[in-house]
């Protein structure tokens, strides 16, 4: 019974040398995959800030071409002049920021001397709310606030935050490399100088 399953080792020199020289060789290609795959993460990570970044700035500075479209029931007034012809459409106000989800027009409320006084008491304790978008005055506001959108999506990623750490390990060997070459470089001088 035994002997018919009997299994033969064969002792291969070349495939154990493969073996034992192959540590580094395999250790390295283990390395370079990884970086390639963390550099394609990284154009991945680049690619859907850029993508954001994008979405970000068509909202903000989306043009408005379609009132002439949703006004349709507006007054127009047309003016000719010897050089060109002018055309003034009046404009309601309160329908377009409904249709396109604005603010509006700025209404006064009347209220009584006890209301007033409640909301004066309020208004100092809470700080006055920012609406977004309603402090934008030129396009160079509007690059700016976009570029620190950027900078603070960057620095959020996880992969540029892996970026990061890599870089000040590489950083901080260079900087070791190079205090121990200095202090060598001191010792040799040392020597020198006692002979």
């Amino acid at each position: 019974m035994g002997k018919k399953n009997v299994k033969k080792l064969v002792f291969d020199e070349d495939s154990r040398r493969e073996f034992v020289t192959g540590f580094q060789k395999r250790k390295l290609a283990r390395k370079k995959k990884a970086a390639e795959e963390f550099e394609q993460q990284l154009k991945e990570a680049k690619k859907q800030i850029k993508e954001k970044i994008r979405e970000t700035f068509k909202k903000v500075t989306r043009p408005i071409l379609s009132i002439n479209d949703d006004v349709k029931d507006a007054s127009e007034t047309e003016y000719e002049l010897p050089e060109h012809i002018i055309k003034v459409k009046e404009l309601i106000p309160d329908e377009i920021a409904e249709q396109h989800n604005w603010i509006g027009r700025n209404r006064m409320r009347i209220e009584s001397e006890e209301s007033q006084d409640t909301v004066d008491e309020d208004s100092k304790t809470h700080t006055e709310e920012v609406i977004p978008g309603m402090s934008i005055t030129s396009l160079k506001q509007v690059k700016k606030m976009i570029t620190n959108q950027a900078g603070s999506l960057m620095q959020n990623s996880e992969v540029f935050k892996k970026k990061n750490k890599l870089e000040r390990l590489k950083n901080r060997k260079k900087a070791a490399l190079k205090r121990n070459l200095l202090r060598k470089e001191k010792k040799k001088l040392k020597g020198r100088k006692r002979k």
